[in-house]
């Protein structure tokens, strides 16, 4: 559980973890840059086992690759654990998640940030430009709350499977996936998406159970690609609320 600060973690390569692989730890990041990393799960940081947190404060994630055959998550950060994920301040710029090819319901989640367990808290942070199958810029099985940010300019592509069907390709802003009683609910708040693109759900994909809570936030001009999309959907689709917001 160390405390990084003040430092630069520039063109890396490994499976997990392409600057920073975390097992049973719960370590300290500040003010410090993830640059042009290179892995399959979190190119920047990889959370990976235990109960643990991590917290990131003035965080920046820029150029991160992760990229597989099959499964590919967290192009910035990868975290799985059954803790907390806190981020303050963090900044995801042209992070992404690519795909050699795809096998049956395999692809990549999360350019920008991919939470596979416990619970998260995002802050007064922006994403910017990052692209993936599922969520290109936030894409989460967890619950927890996106407060204060932006998400702009994030894509959402489809990837032709080995069995050829199309995979992916929804939520460019956030996918937000839980199917069963009993998953976590995601708030998003106070928020603003726009000029974000997939097939469907510009902004936001919301599993179908929980409901995804959106309060006081902005939708506007995200493009769903798909034929056949509402308005509506072109914005978010799936399982969510919406109240005070545009």
């Amino acid at each position: 559980s160390p405390s990084i600060r003040n430092c630069i973690f520039d063109h890396h390569f490994a499976f997990y973890g392409g600057g920073v692989y975390v097992d049973n730890g719960s370590p300290i990041i500040e003010n410090t840059q993830f640059l042009s990393n290179y892995a399959t799960f979190g190119a920047g940081i990889a959370s990976y086992i235990g109960t643990h947190s991590l917290n990131l404060t003035d965080v920046s994630f820029i150029g991160n690759t992760v990229k597989s055959y099959g499964d590919a998550y967290g192009g910035g950060v990868y975290f799985a654990g059954s803790g907390t994920l806190t981020i303050t301040r963090g900044h995801f710029e042209n992070n992404e998640g690519l795909n050699f090819l795809t096998i049956q319901d395999l692809g990549s989640g999360g350019g920008g940030v991919a939470a596979m367990g416990g619970n998260f808290i995002i802050q007064d942070s922006v994403f910017v430009g990052n692209s993936a199958n599922m969520g290109g810029g936030f894409f989460t099985y967890a619950g927890g709350s996106v407060i204060n940010s932006i998400f702009y300019n994030n894509y959402a592509f489809g990837v032709e499977q080995t069995y050829g069907s199309t995979f992916g390709n929804f939520g460019a802003g956030i996918a937000t996936v839980g199917y069963a009683a009993g998953t976590p609910t995601t708030s998003i708040i106070n928020s603003v998406f726009a000029n974000n693109t997939a097939g469907e759900g510009g902004a936001v994909v919301a599993g179908s159970a929980p409901t995804t809570v959106i309060r006081n936030s902005i939708l506007w001009n995200n493009t769903a690609t798909g034929a056949g999309i509402t308005t509506r959907a072109a914005q978010v689709t799936g399982g969510f609320s919406a109240d005070y917001s545009t």
